[in-house]
């Protein structure tokens, strides 16, 4: 087995330089927290490139060693997991109301609503950690669980734990050692 390091191409090697250049002065300006609040608003729903920012800034830290890895690291799990509550929040305040006023405009009937609550309160820790790693769904599954009445103590458990997961997925893995197979 052979370790390799960074990009497996040359065409990685030119989209990730193409990607820092555009990145970088708003990461060195603003840090860990530009990432922390661009993952953070992606997770309430806004369509903003979280996940882009969080690698950027990875692999930022990881050749300019003027941000810690470590930091981007938090500050990508810290972002999902306050983004994700603010998300469940709203959806357990209004989310419900909101499905049956205007959820025939996306083809959800009031069946299909408690068919979400049933599902939610049985397999909702799995879709809400397996979400984190889809986009789509990484930026409604916060709103969804709230407006199905997914139990609080669930959510917590699966969003951390999600958020850790892909945190650790995205961020690191660009910058430690890789084995070849």
């Amino acid at each position: 087995m052979a370790y390799r390091p960074g990009p497996t191409s040359i065409d990685e090697h030119v989209e990730y330089a193409e990607l820092i250049h555009h990145l970088a002065p708003l990461i060195s300006v603003y840090g860990s927290w530009l990432v922390a609040a661009i993952i953070a608003l992606e997770c309430v729903g806004v369509p903003l490139p979280g996940e882009t920012v969080l690698i950027a800034a990875a692999l930022y830290a990881g050749s300019t060693h003027e941000l810690s890895i470590w930091s981007v690291f938090v500050a990508g799990v810290l972002g999902g997991v306050i983004g994700n509550f603010i998300a469940f929040w709203v959806g357990r305040e209004f989310g419900y109301r909101l499905l049956l006023r205007y959820g025939h405009y996306v083809h959800l009937s009031e069946s299909r609503i408690k068919i979400g609550q049933y599902l939610f309160l049985r397999h909702g820790s799995k879709v809400v950690f397996f979400a984190r790693f889809v986009p789509l769904l990484r930026s409604v599954v916060g709103f969804l669980a709230g407006a199905n009445y997914m139990p609080w103590r669930d959510f917590w458990i699966a969003n951390i734990a999600g958020a850790i997961a892909l945190g650790r997925y995205r961020c690191l893995r660009r910058l430690l050692p890789r084995v070849r197979r």
